[in-house]
C-alpha cells in the first residue's frame, strides 16, 4: 500500500490528496515525534502555583559566576579571596556564558521497557525542547553528541533537531561529562523508569535538576506531565531553594 498525504485548509474548503508513486528503489517516510503540551500537575505548594500561572518553573541559580583555578594575568578584582584566606589553592571568579545558564534537555533512550516507553521519552524530549526554546531558548543534548545543540526563540535549527529525534535508537546514551558542571537547570528525560538523576548530573552550584520518566514514580509528587511522561523537580542544596524557584520558566507548547 502506497502512502498518501491529504492536504487541506482548516475549514475543509480546499483539499488535495497526494499519493506516492511506485518506486523500484523504495521510498522512506520519516515520522517526526509529535509535539505535545507540557501540563502542570495539580497539587499543593509549587505545583499549585505553577498550575495557576500556566507555567512550569524549573529553577535556575540567579548568579552566573563560578570559581576556577587562578590563571596568570587575572586582575586582583576577580581573585576569589576566601579561598586564599583559607590557605587553599588560589582561585578566580568567572562569568558563565549565556548558553551554560539556559535550560538543558538531555535524552537518555537506553533501557526502555518497550517501544512505547522509548517513543514517549522521545516525544517528551521534543515537546520540552520546543516549549523551552519558545520561552527564551534552551540547549539539547542527544546521544552521540559531545556538546549540546543550542535552540533559540527563532527555532533556527529545529527542523534538523526534530528529524534527529525521530531517528533516536535505544543503543547509545548521552555523554554527560561535558555538562556535569552546567549552572543552568537540567531536564533529564529517561526512557526507563528511574528514581534518581545519574550521579554525573547531581545538583551543582545550586542549579535545579528535573527528572522526566515514563509513567509515575510511587510516593512522589510530579510537577508536570508531557507525552505520557511525568517530571519531578529535584531539590537543590539547602539555602538555595528559594532563589532557584525564581529561575527559568516556560509556558506549555
Amino acid at each position: 500500500m502506497l502512502p498518501r498525504v491529504l492536504v487541506g485548509d482548516p475549514l475543509g474548503l480546499v483539499t488535495r490528496e497526494v499519493s506516492a508513486r511506485p518506486s523500484a528503489t523504495g521510498d522512506e517516510l520519516l515520522v517526526l515525534p509529535r509535539i505535545e503540551p507540557v501540563v502542570a500537575a495539580p497539587g499543593g505548594g509549587d505545583a499549585e502555583r505553577i498550575a495557576r500561572r500556566g507555567r512550569l518553573a524549573v529553577g535556575a541559580e540567579s548568579e552566573l559566576d563560578g570559581i576556577r583555578p587562578l590563571r596568570d594575568g587575572t586582575p586582583a578584582s576577580r581573585i576569589f579571596w576566601p579561598a586564599v584566606a583559607r590557605g587553599a589553592d588560589a582561585q578566580e571568579r568567572f562569568l558563565a556564558t549565556a548558553s551554560e545558564s539556559r535550560p538543558l534537555v538531555v535524552l537518555d533512550p537506553r533501557g526502555s521497557a518497550g517501544e512505547d516507553e522509548l517513543d514517549a521519552a522521545v516525544r517528551a524530549a521534543a515537546s520540552l525542547a520546543r516549549a523551552l526554546a519558545g520561552a527564551g531558548g534552551c540547549s539539547v543534548l542527544l546521544p552521540g553528541d559531545r556538546r549540546p545543540t543550542d535552540l533559540g526563540e527563532t527555532l533556527a535549527g529545529w527542523a534538523q533537531l526534530h528529524a534527529r529525534l525521530a531517528l533516536i535508537g535505544a543503543a547509545t546514551g548521552p555523554s554527560l561529562s561535558s555538562v556535569a558542571q552546567r549552572r543552568g537547570p537540567i531536564v533529564f528525560v529517561s526512557a526507563r523508569m528511574r528514581a534518581r538523576m545519574p550521579p554525573a548530573l547531581g545538583p551543582a552550584h545550586g542549579a535545579q535538576r528535573v527528572l522526566v520518566v515514563p509513567g509515575t514514580l510511587p510516593a512522589r509528587q510530579a510537577a508536570f506531565s508531557v507525552a505520557g511522561c511525568h517530571g519531578y523537580l529535584l531539590s537543590a542544596p539547602p539555602g538555595r531553594v528559594g532563589r532557584a524557584a525564581q529561575g527559568a520558566r516556560w509556558s506549555p507548547a
